[in-house]
């Protein structure tokens, strides 16, 4: 009898039947691996949330499902389950990224150094992407796929993004959030968000066959508009009436404000977490003193919400459809032109609009983590057809990975900046050391 056999025995009766509780025990080994793998990556000088990525992927089918397939299947759960985990870790997405938006400073950031550095961080990971789709591997290609030119677009989308999520979680550990630096890497990122979900809706209208693309961009656009122009007056109304608020009243009237946007924003079919960003930064102009207010609400975000929020994600990683050396090159392939396409494209442009050489390497790694946006966007090219599942896996590892690495390689050229500009602390852009 196998050691393996009775804990076996007691997973398989904790079924998804069993409800409540069984899916409580799953999110707890989660938070508790995230939270401990956190601690380790932080002690090793790296971001905490390298660990929690990595938490949901050894708990996953990369690692865990692997070695013990019970095991894995019972975290996984079923439909039901992942429905409600995803749902408990939108919470702290949204919250999280309301909360960087709050801690946002436009004093001092020039809107053409911020223009420049992200169309350039944007169209050439979206050049080089759509140029490598033509040589992938065709059984990545969905049955939807069609013509090459659609795929080709899709998948220079997909390796366009930057996660805001990601960047801000990454700052967040580092404690550049409110560095310079930080501000301006976040800014970047918000821009190119919004331009990729611009694309993106394009896209799959086309896959759908339900709309024309120009069509589709101008329907997301005018969202876009309302959404910003509404969550923009909430966060001012919100600032007003919370700037005279302490401790928990001040940060359970912005937990309000963050989840009233994200519903406005879902409502609009954009993305849950651009409301919450926007209003964020409404609010921190209106009313600055309650970035000091927001420790109720963030150490529960950033303590229980986030990590199991990044945990999740790596739970989507399974290398079961990428054995051989020719999925495994082309998959390098894809991480290769996503990587060097935001680092090369972030660096060129903070460059030639003025800043020092470390310091626009900083931009370029910070630009360069993609995160559960990435995921988004490839589970949309699965859903509609226009992706195979190896691909979409592929996607999902380029999202980890360029998470992953984007900390610690931050760290090191941020402190290789400050070593060579050490007056250039103060927040604002990285445009002439302003």
């Amino acid at each position: 009898m196998s050691w393996r056999d009775p804990l076996v025995s007691v997973a398989g009766a904790m079924t998804p039947a069993a409800g409540t509780s069984s899916f409580l025990i799953r999110a707890a080994l989660l938070l508790a691996a995230a939270r401990g793998l956190g601690r380790v990556a932080s002690r090793l000088g790296t971001p905490a949330v390298t660990g929690e990525l990595c938490a949901g992927v050894v708990l996953g089918p990369a690692v865990l499902g692997s070695v013990w397939p019970p095991a894995g299947r019972w975290i996984m759960g079923d439909a039901g389950d992942q429905a409600s985990l995803a749902a408990v870790a939108q919470l702290g997405v949204v919250f999280l990224v309301g909360l960087a938006g709050l801690e946002l400073r436009l004093t001092g950031i020039d809107v053409r150094t911020v223009s420049t550095v992200a169309a350039c961080g944007l169209l050439l990971p979206l050049a080089g992407g759509f140029t490598l789709a033509f040589h992938l591997p065709v059984a990545w290609r969905g049955p939807q796929a069609g013509r090459s030119v659609e795929f080709a677009l899709f998948v220079g989308v997909a390796l366009a993004f930057t996660a805001v999520p990601v960047i801000a979680k990454t700052l967040t550990d580092l404690g550049l959030l409110r560095h310079r630096i930080g501000q301006f890497v976040l800014m970047v990122s918000a821009v190119d968000d919004a331009v990729g979900w611009l694309l993106l809706a394009a896209l799959a209208s086309l896959g759908r066959e339900q709309a024309s693309g120009p069509y589709a961009i101008a329907v997301t656009s005018g969202a876009m508009v309302a959404v910003s122009v509404g969550c923009w007056l909430a966060g001012r109304l919100a600032g007003r009436c919370l700037e005279a608020r302490r401790g928990a009243d001040a940060a359970a009237g912005m937990a309000v404000l963050f989840l009233v946007s994200a519903g406005a924003s879902g409502l609009a079919g954009l993305e849950a977490v651009f409301g919450p960003f926007i209003a964020g930064v409404a609010l921190g102009r209106r009313a600055p003193q309650l970035a000091e207010e927001r420790g109720p609400l963030s150490a529960v975000v950033l303590r229980v919400l986030a990590p199991l929020f990044f945990s999740t994600v790596g739970l989507k990683v399974d290398f079961a459809g990428l054995a051989g050396w020719k999925p495994l090159t082309a998959a390098a392939a894809v991480l290769a032109v996503a990587t060097v396409g935001k680092v090369v494209g972030g660096y060129a442009a903070a460059r030639w609009t003025g800043s020092p050489p470390w310091e626009a390497f900083a931009v370029g790694i910070g630009i360069n983590g993609r995160g559960v946006v990435t995921i988004v966007v490839a589970s949309v090219g699965l859903s509609i057809g226009v992706f195979s599942s190896e691909l979409y896996t592929v996607l999902v590892l380029v999202a980890v990975i360029t998470s992953a690495v984007s900390g610690p390689l931050l760290r090191v050229s941020v402190d290789r900046h400050k070593r060579t500009a050490p007056h250039q602390e103060t927040t604002g852009s990285p445009d002439n050391g302003q």
